[in-house]
């Protein structure tokens, strides 16, 4: 599904011509300083269902980075792709995944392609928040949303956002139509012993699978020539979710009769008792992963392929999660907070996995093979405690453990401290202890060319991190013990590393500001003392440099400049679409990679847009393709241009 680029673009010509409308939103001001910002508050799921309501963020209406167009992790510059947005891509910097429940991957192949209930965005305007957003780009690449949230009656919020990626790709077989839609509700009980947030998340994903070039030297020496492994071959998933968080405080009291705004709880007088809150969370979730290829299985695997004439590939998910907690937070602003906020919760998750049955086709209408189901059951009880959780130095830590099912004995353990000094200067060290089963596609996958069934023992994860700055400069160091690790191999075959081995990160920001001009700049390292893992660049960084200009008395604001993305030579991750993730290679070795991109954004009140040069290293003579995946080769130069559009009244 095209979207009409007229439109938007007529959209776009008509937003710079209400010069008359109000700009809610300060004036642009120096990236080193704190971001501008509109009037409308957001929260994320925790946070609103969290005792201490204030924890909110706001609408950044600020030009800086507003070029980082790609839906996937926006404004990080350390992602490995295949060259054509809406695919899968990964991180290149390590990170620790905390215990999240059931996993069938290690990483999401997607990220934030997807809408999950945890990632969404809560807004409450004062009466209606909308925002359009197009990019378009070369050879018809398109990415759209539209999103509205409205304030119906006091504490009662309606939203949705639906979004669009249409590309075909520049290369074969990259073709993009991913679309994703959202539904959310917020409600607060003006007397604020009743809260409910729902949401409805609908995921559909369609990418083209080529298997990279079969020969990268041909095609570097004639671009025409760029033969792939698969030619028919598609990747899709489909998800539908339904999430409900509601819950009730307990306490009871006298409340202070006062003037207040519609947002703002009633406060308990002295003299009242807080019994805390219960808290009853709700989520079911389906998926289906579908690998089709119409022609006959190319011998990506040395294994004999069940169905010699074609393939599809249907792994079917579905989760089913209930979680009570009783919390002695009392919901109500101004209730007596006590120094020691305790949360105890009891989750009880069902999984059903059902599988092709490699060997036998379907006897079911439609289906291309038998199918095999499992069923999971666990039972976790956690408990949560924060040491003065409105003070200045706030202590937590949490806990929690598995009873039966796949995650059978799994349990985590965390703690972090966090200590404010001054005004804009934060320091934040955390620790981790995991135990958990690794995750399901790496014990347990079948398809059409390959299946396993493996024991692999438990992931044992320890972390520890130091972090300390503000707006302005900041660093992070990590480290992580790391024990029986699964990953892909050379293979593309899953493997556990029989022992523990350390990684080392450390991470460091500085912006600098002169004048008119702005530097944002990032410095990555990182050291992973085992080949046979995950493969990251040892060191990366990542420099935007830019001048920020105001015309026309102001009306118009421009930042104009380059962005550059740098790291050493390594081994970088394959990408095996029959399975849907990343695995080792050891036959290309990148090269000193540099990515730079040019830039302008403007913005005229309400409007904000940006043109780009993508790549632009790419017009050298004689260079070669850049492959971040090998080998999916990067778009030399592409052209990139977006728009978005705020409403707040």
């Amino acid at each position: 599904m095209l979207v009409n680029r007229t439109f938007f673009l007529g959209a776009f010509f008509l937003a710079l011509a209400c010069q008359a409308l109000p700009l809610h939103a300060r004036t642009i001001e120096p990236v080193d300083s704190l971001p501008a910002v509109s009037a409308v508050p957001w929260y994320d799921a925790r946070a609103l269902m969290d005792s201490r309501s204030e924890l909110n963020w706001y609408v950044d209406t600020t030009l800086a980075g507003f070029q980082w167009y790609d839906f996937y992790l926006p404004g990080h510059p350390f992602v490995a792709g295949k060259g054509n947005v809406g695919h899968p891509s990964r991180r290149l910097d390590f990170t620790l995944n905390p215990s999240g429940g059931f996993r069938l991957f290690g990483k999401d192949p997607y990220g934030q392609y997807r809408f999950s209930h945890e990632q969404l965005r809560f807004f409450r305007p004062q009466h209606v928040f909308s925002e359009l957003y197009y990019v378009l780009g070369s050879s018809r690449e398109q990415l759209f949303f539209a999103q509205h949230t409205q304030r119906l009656q006091d504490g009662l919020f309606l939203g949705f956002q639906y979004r669009v990626i249409n590309s075909p790709g520049l290369h074969s077989r990259m073709g993009t139509k991913n679309t994703n839609l959202y539904f959310t509700g917020d409600y607060r009980h003006p007397a604020g012993r009743y809260q409910a947030l729902a949401s409805v998340v609908i995921n559909k994903l369609e990418n083209q699978q080529s298997g990279g070039l079969r020969n990268r030297l041909a095609y570097e020496e004639d671009p025409v020539r760029d033969s792939v492994f698969l030619y028919r071959a598609g990747s899709r998933l489909r998800e539908t979710a339904f999430s409900l968080s509601h819950l009730y405080d307990l306490s009871f009291g006298r409340e202070a009769d006062s003037l207040r705004t519609p947002d703002q709880l009633p406060a308990a007088l002295p003299g009242s008792i807080n019994l805390g809150r219960i808290t009853h969370d709700f989520a079911y979730r389906y998926q289906s992963w579908v690998f089709e290829d119409e022609a006959p299985p190319h011998p990506l695997y040395p294994f004999e392929p069940a169905s010699p004439s074609a393939t599809y590939d249907s792994t079917r998910v579905q989760w089913l999660e209930n979680r009570i907690s009783w919390s002695n937070g009392s919901f109500r602003a101004g209730a007596r907070r006590s120094p020691l906020h305790v949360t105890a919760s009891l989750t009880h998750e069902v999984v059903r996995i059902r599988q092709p049955l490699l060997g036998g086709h379907g006897e079911e209408e439609g289906e291309a093979y038998l199918f095999r189901e499992a069923t999971f059951n666990h039972l976790s009880p956690g408990l949560s405690l924060s040491v003065n959780p409105n003070g200045r130095v706030v202590v937590r830590g949490a806990a929690s453990y598995t009873l039966g099912g796949y995650r059978d004995e799994d349990f985590s353990l965390q703690a972090s401290l966090d200590a404010a000094l001054g005004t804009n200067w934060h320091v934040l060290g955390s620790v981790t202890v995991e135990s958990r089963e690794a995750p399901y596609f790496m014990q347990h996958y079948s398809g059409n060319y390959v299946s396993w069934d493996n024991q692999f023992e438990k992931l044992s994860l320890v972390g520890a991190g130091l972090k300390i700055g503000g707006q302005a400069f900041g660093f992070e160091g990590r480290y992580a013990w790391l024990g029986n690790m699964v990953y892909l191999d050379a293979r593309a075959l899953p493997v556990q590393n029989q022992d523990f081995f350390p990684v080392w990160t450390a991470r460091a920001h500085a912006k600098f500001g002169l004048g008119p001009f702005r530097s944002v700049n990032q410095v990555l390292y990182q050291h992973v003392d085992r080949d046979q893992f995950e493969r990251f660049p040892p060191l990366m960084s990542h420099h935007s440099l830019y001048g920020d200009f105001s015309l026309f008395d102001r009306a118009l604001q421009a930042h104009v400049g380059v962005d550059l993305t740098y790291h050493v030579p390594y081994f970088p991750m394959g990408y095996m679409p029959v399975v849907w993730q990343f695995h080792v290679q050891d036959d290309y070795e990148s090269g000193h990679q540099f990515l730079l991109d040019v830039f302008a954004n403007f913005q005229v009140q309400r409007t904000r847009f940006f043109v780009k040069l993508q790549h632009v290293l790419g017009l050298l003579p004689g260079r070669p393709p850049a492959y971040s995946v090998p080998f999916y080769p990067l778009p030399e130069v592409a052209f990139k241009f977006g728009v978005s559009w705020m409403f707040f009244d």
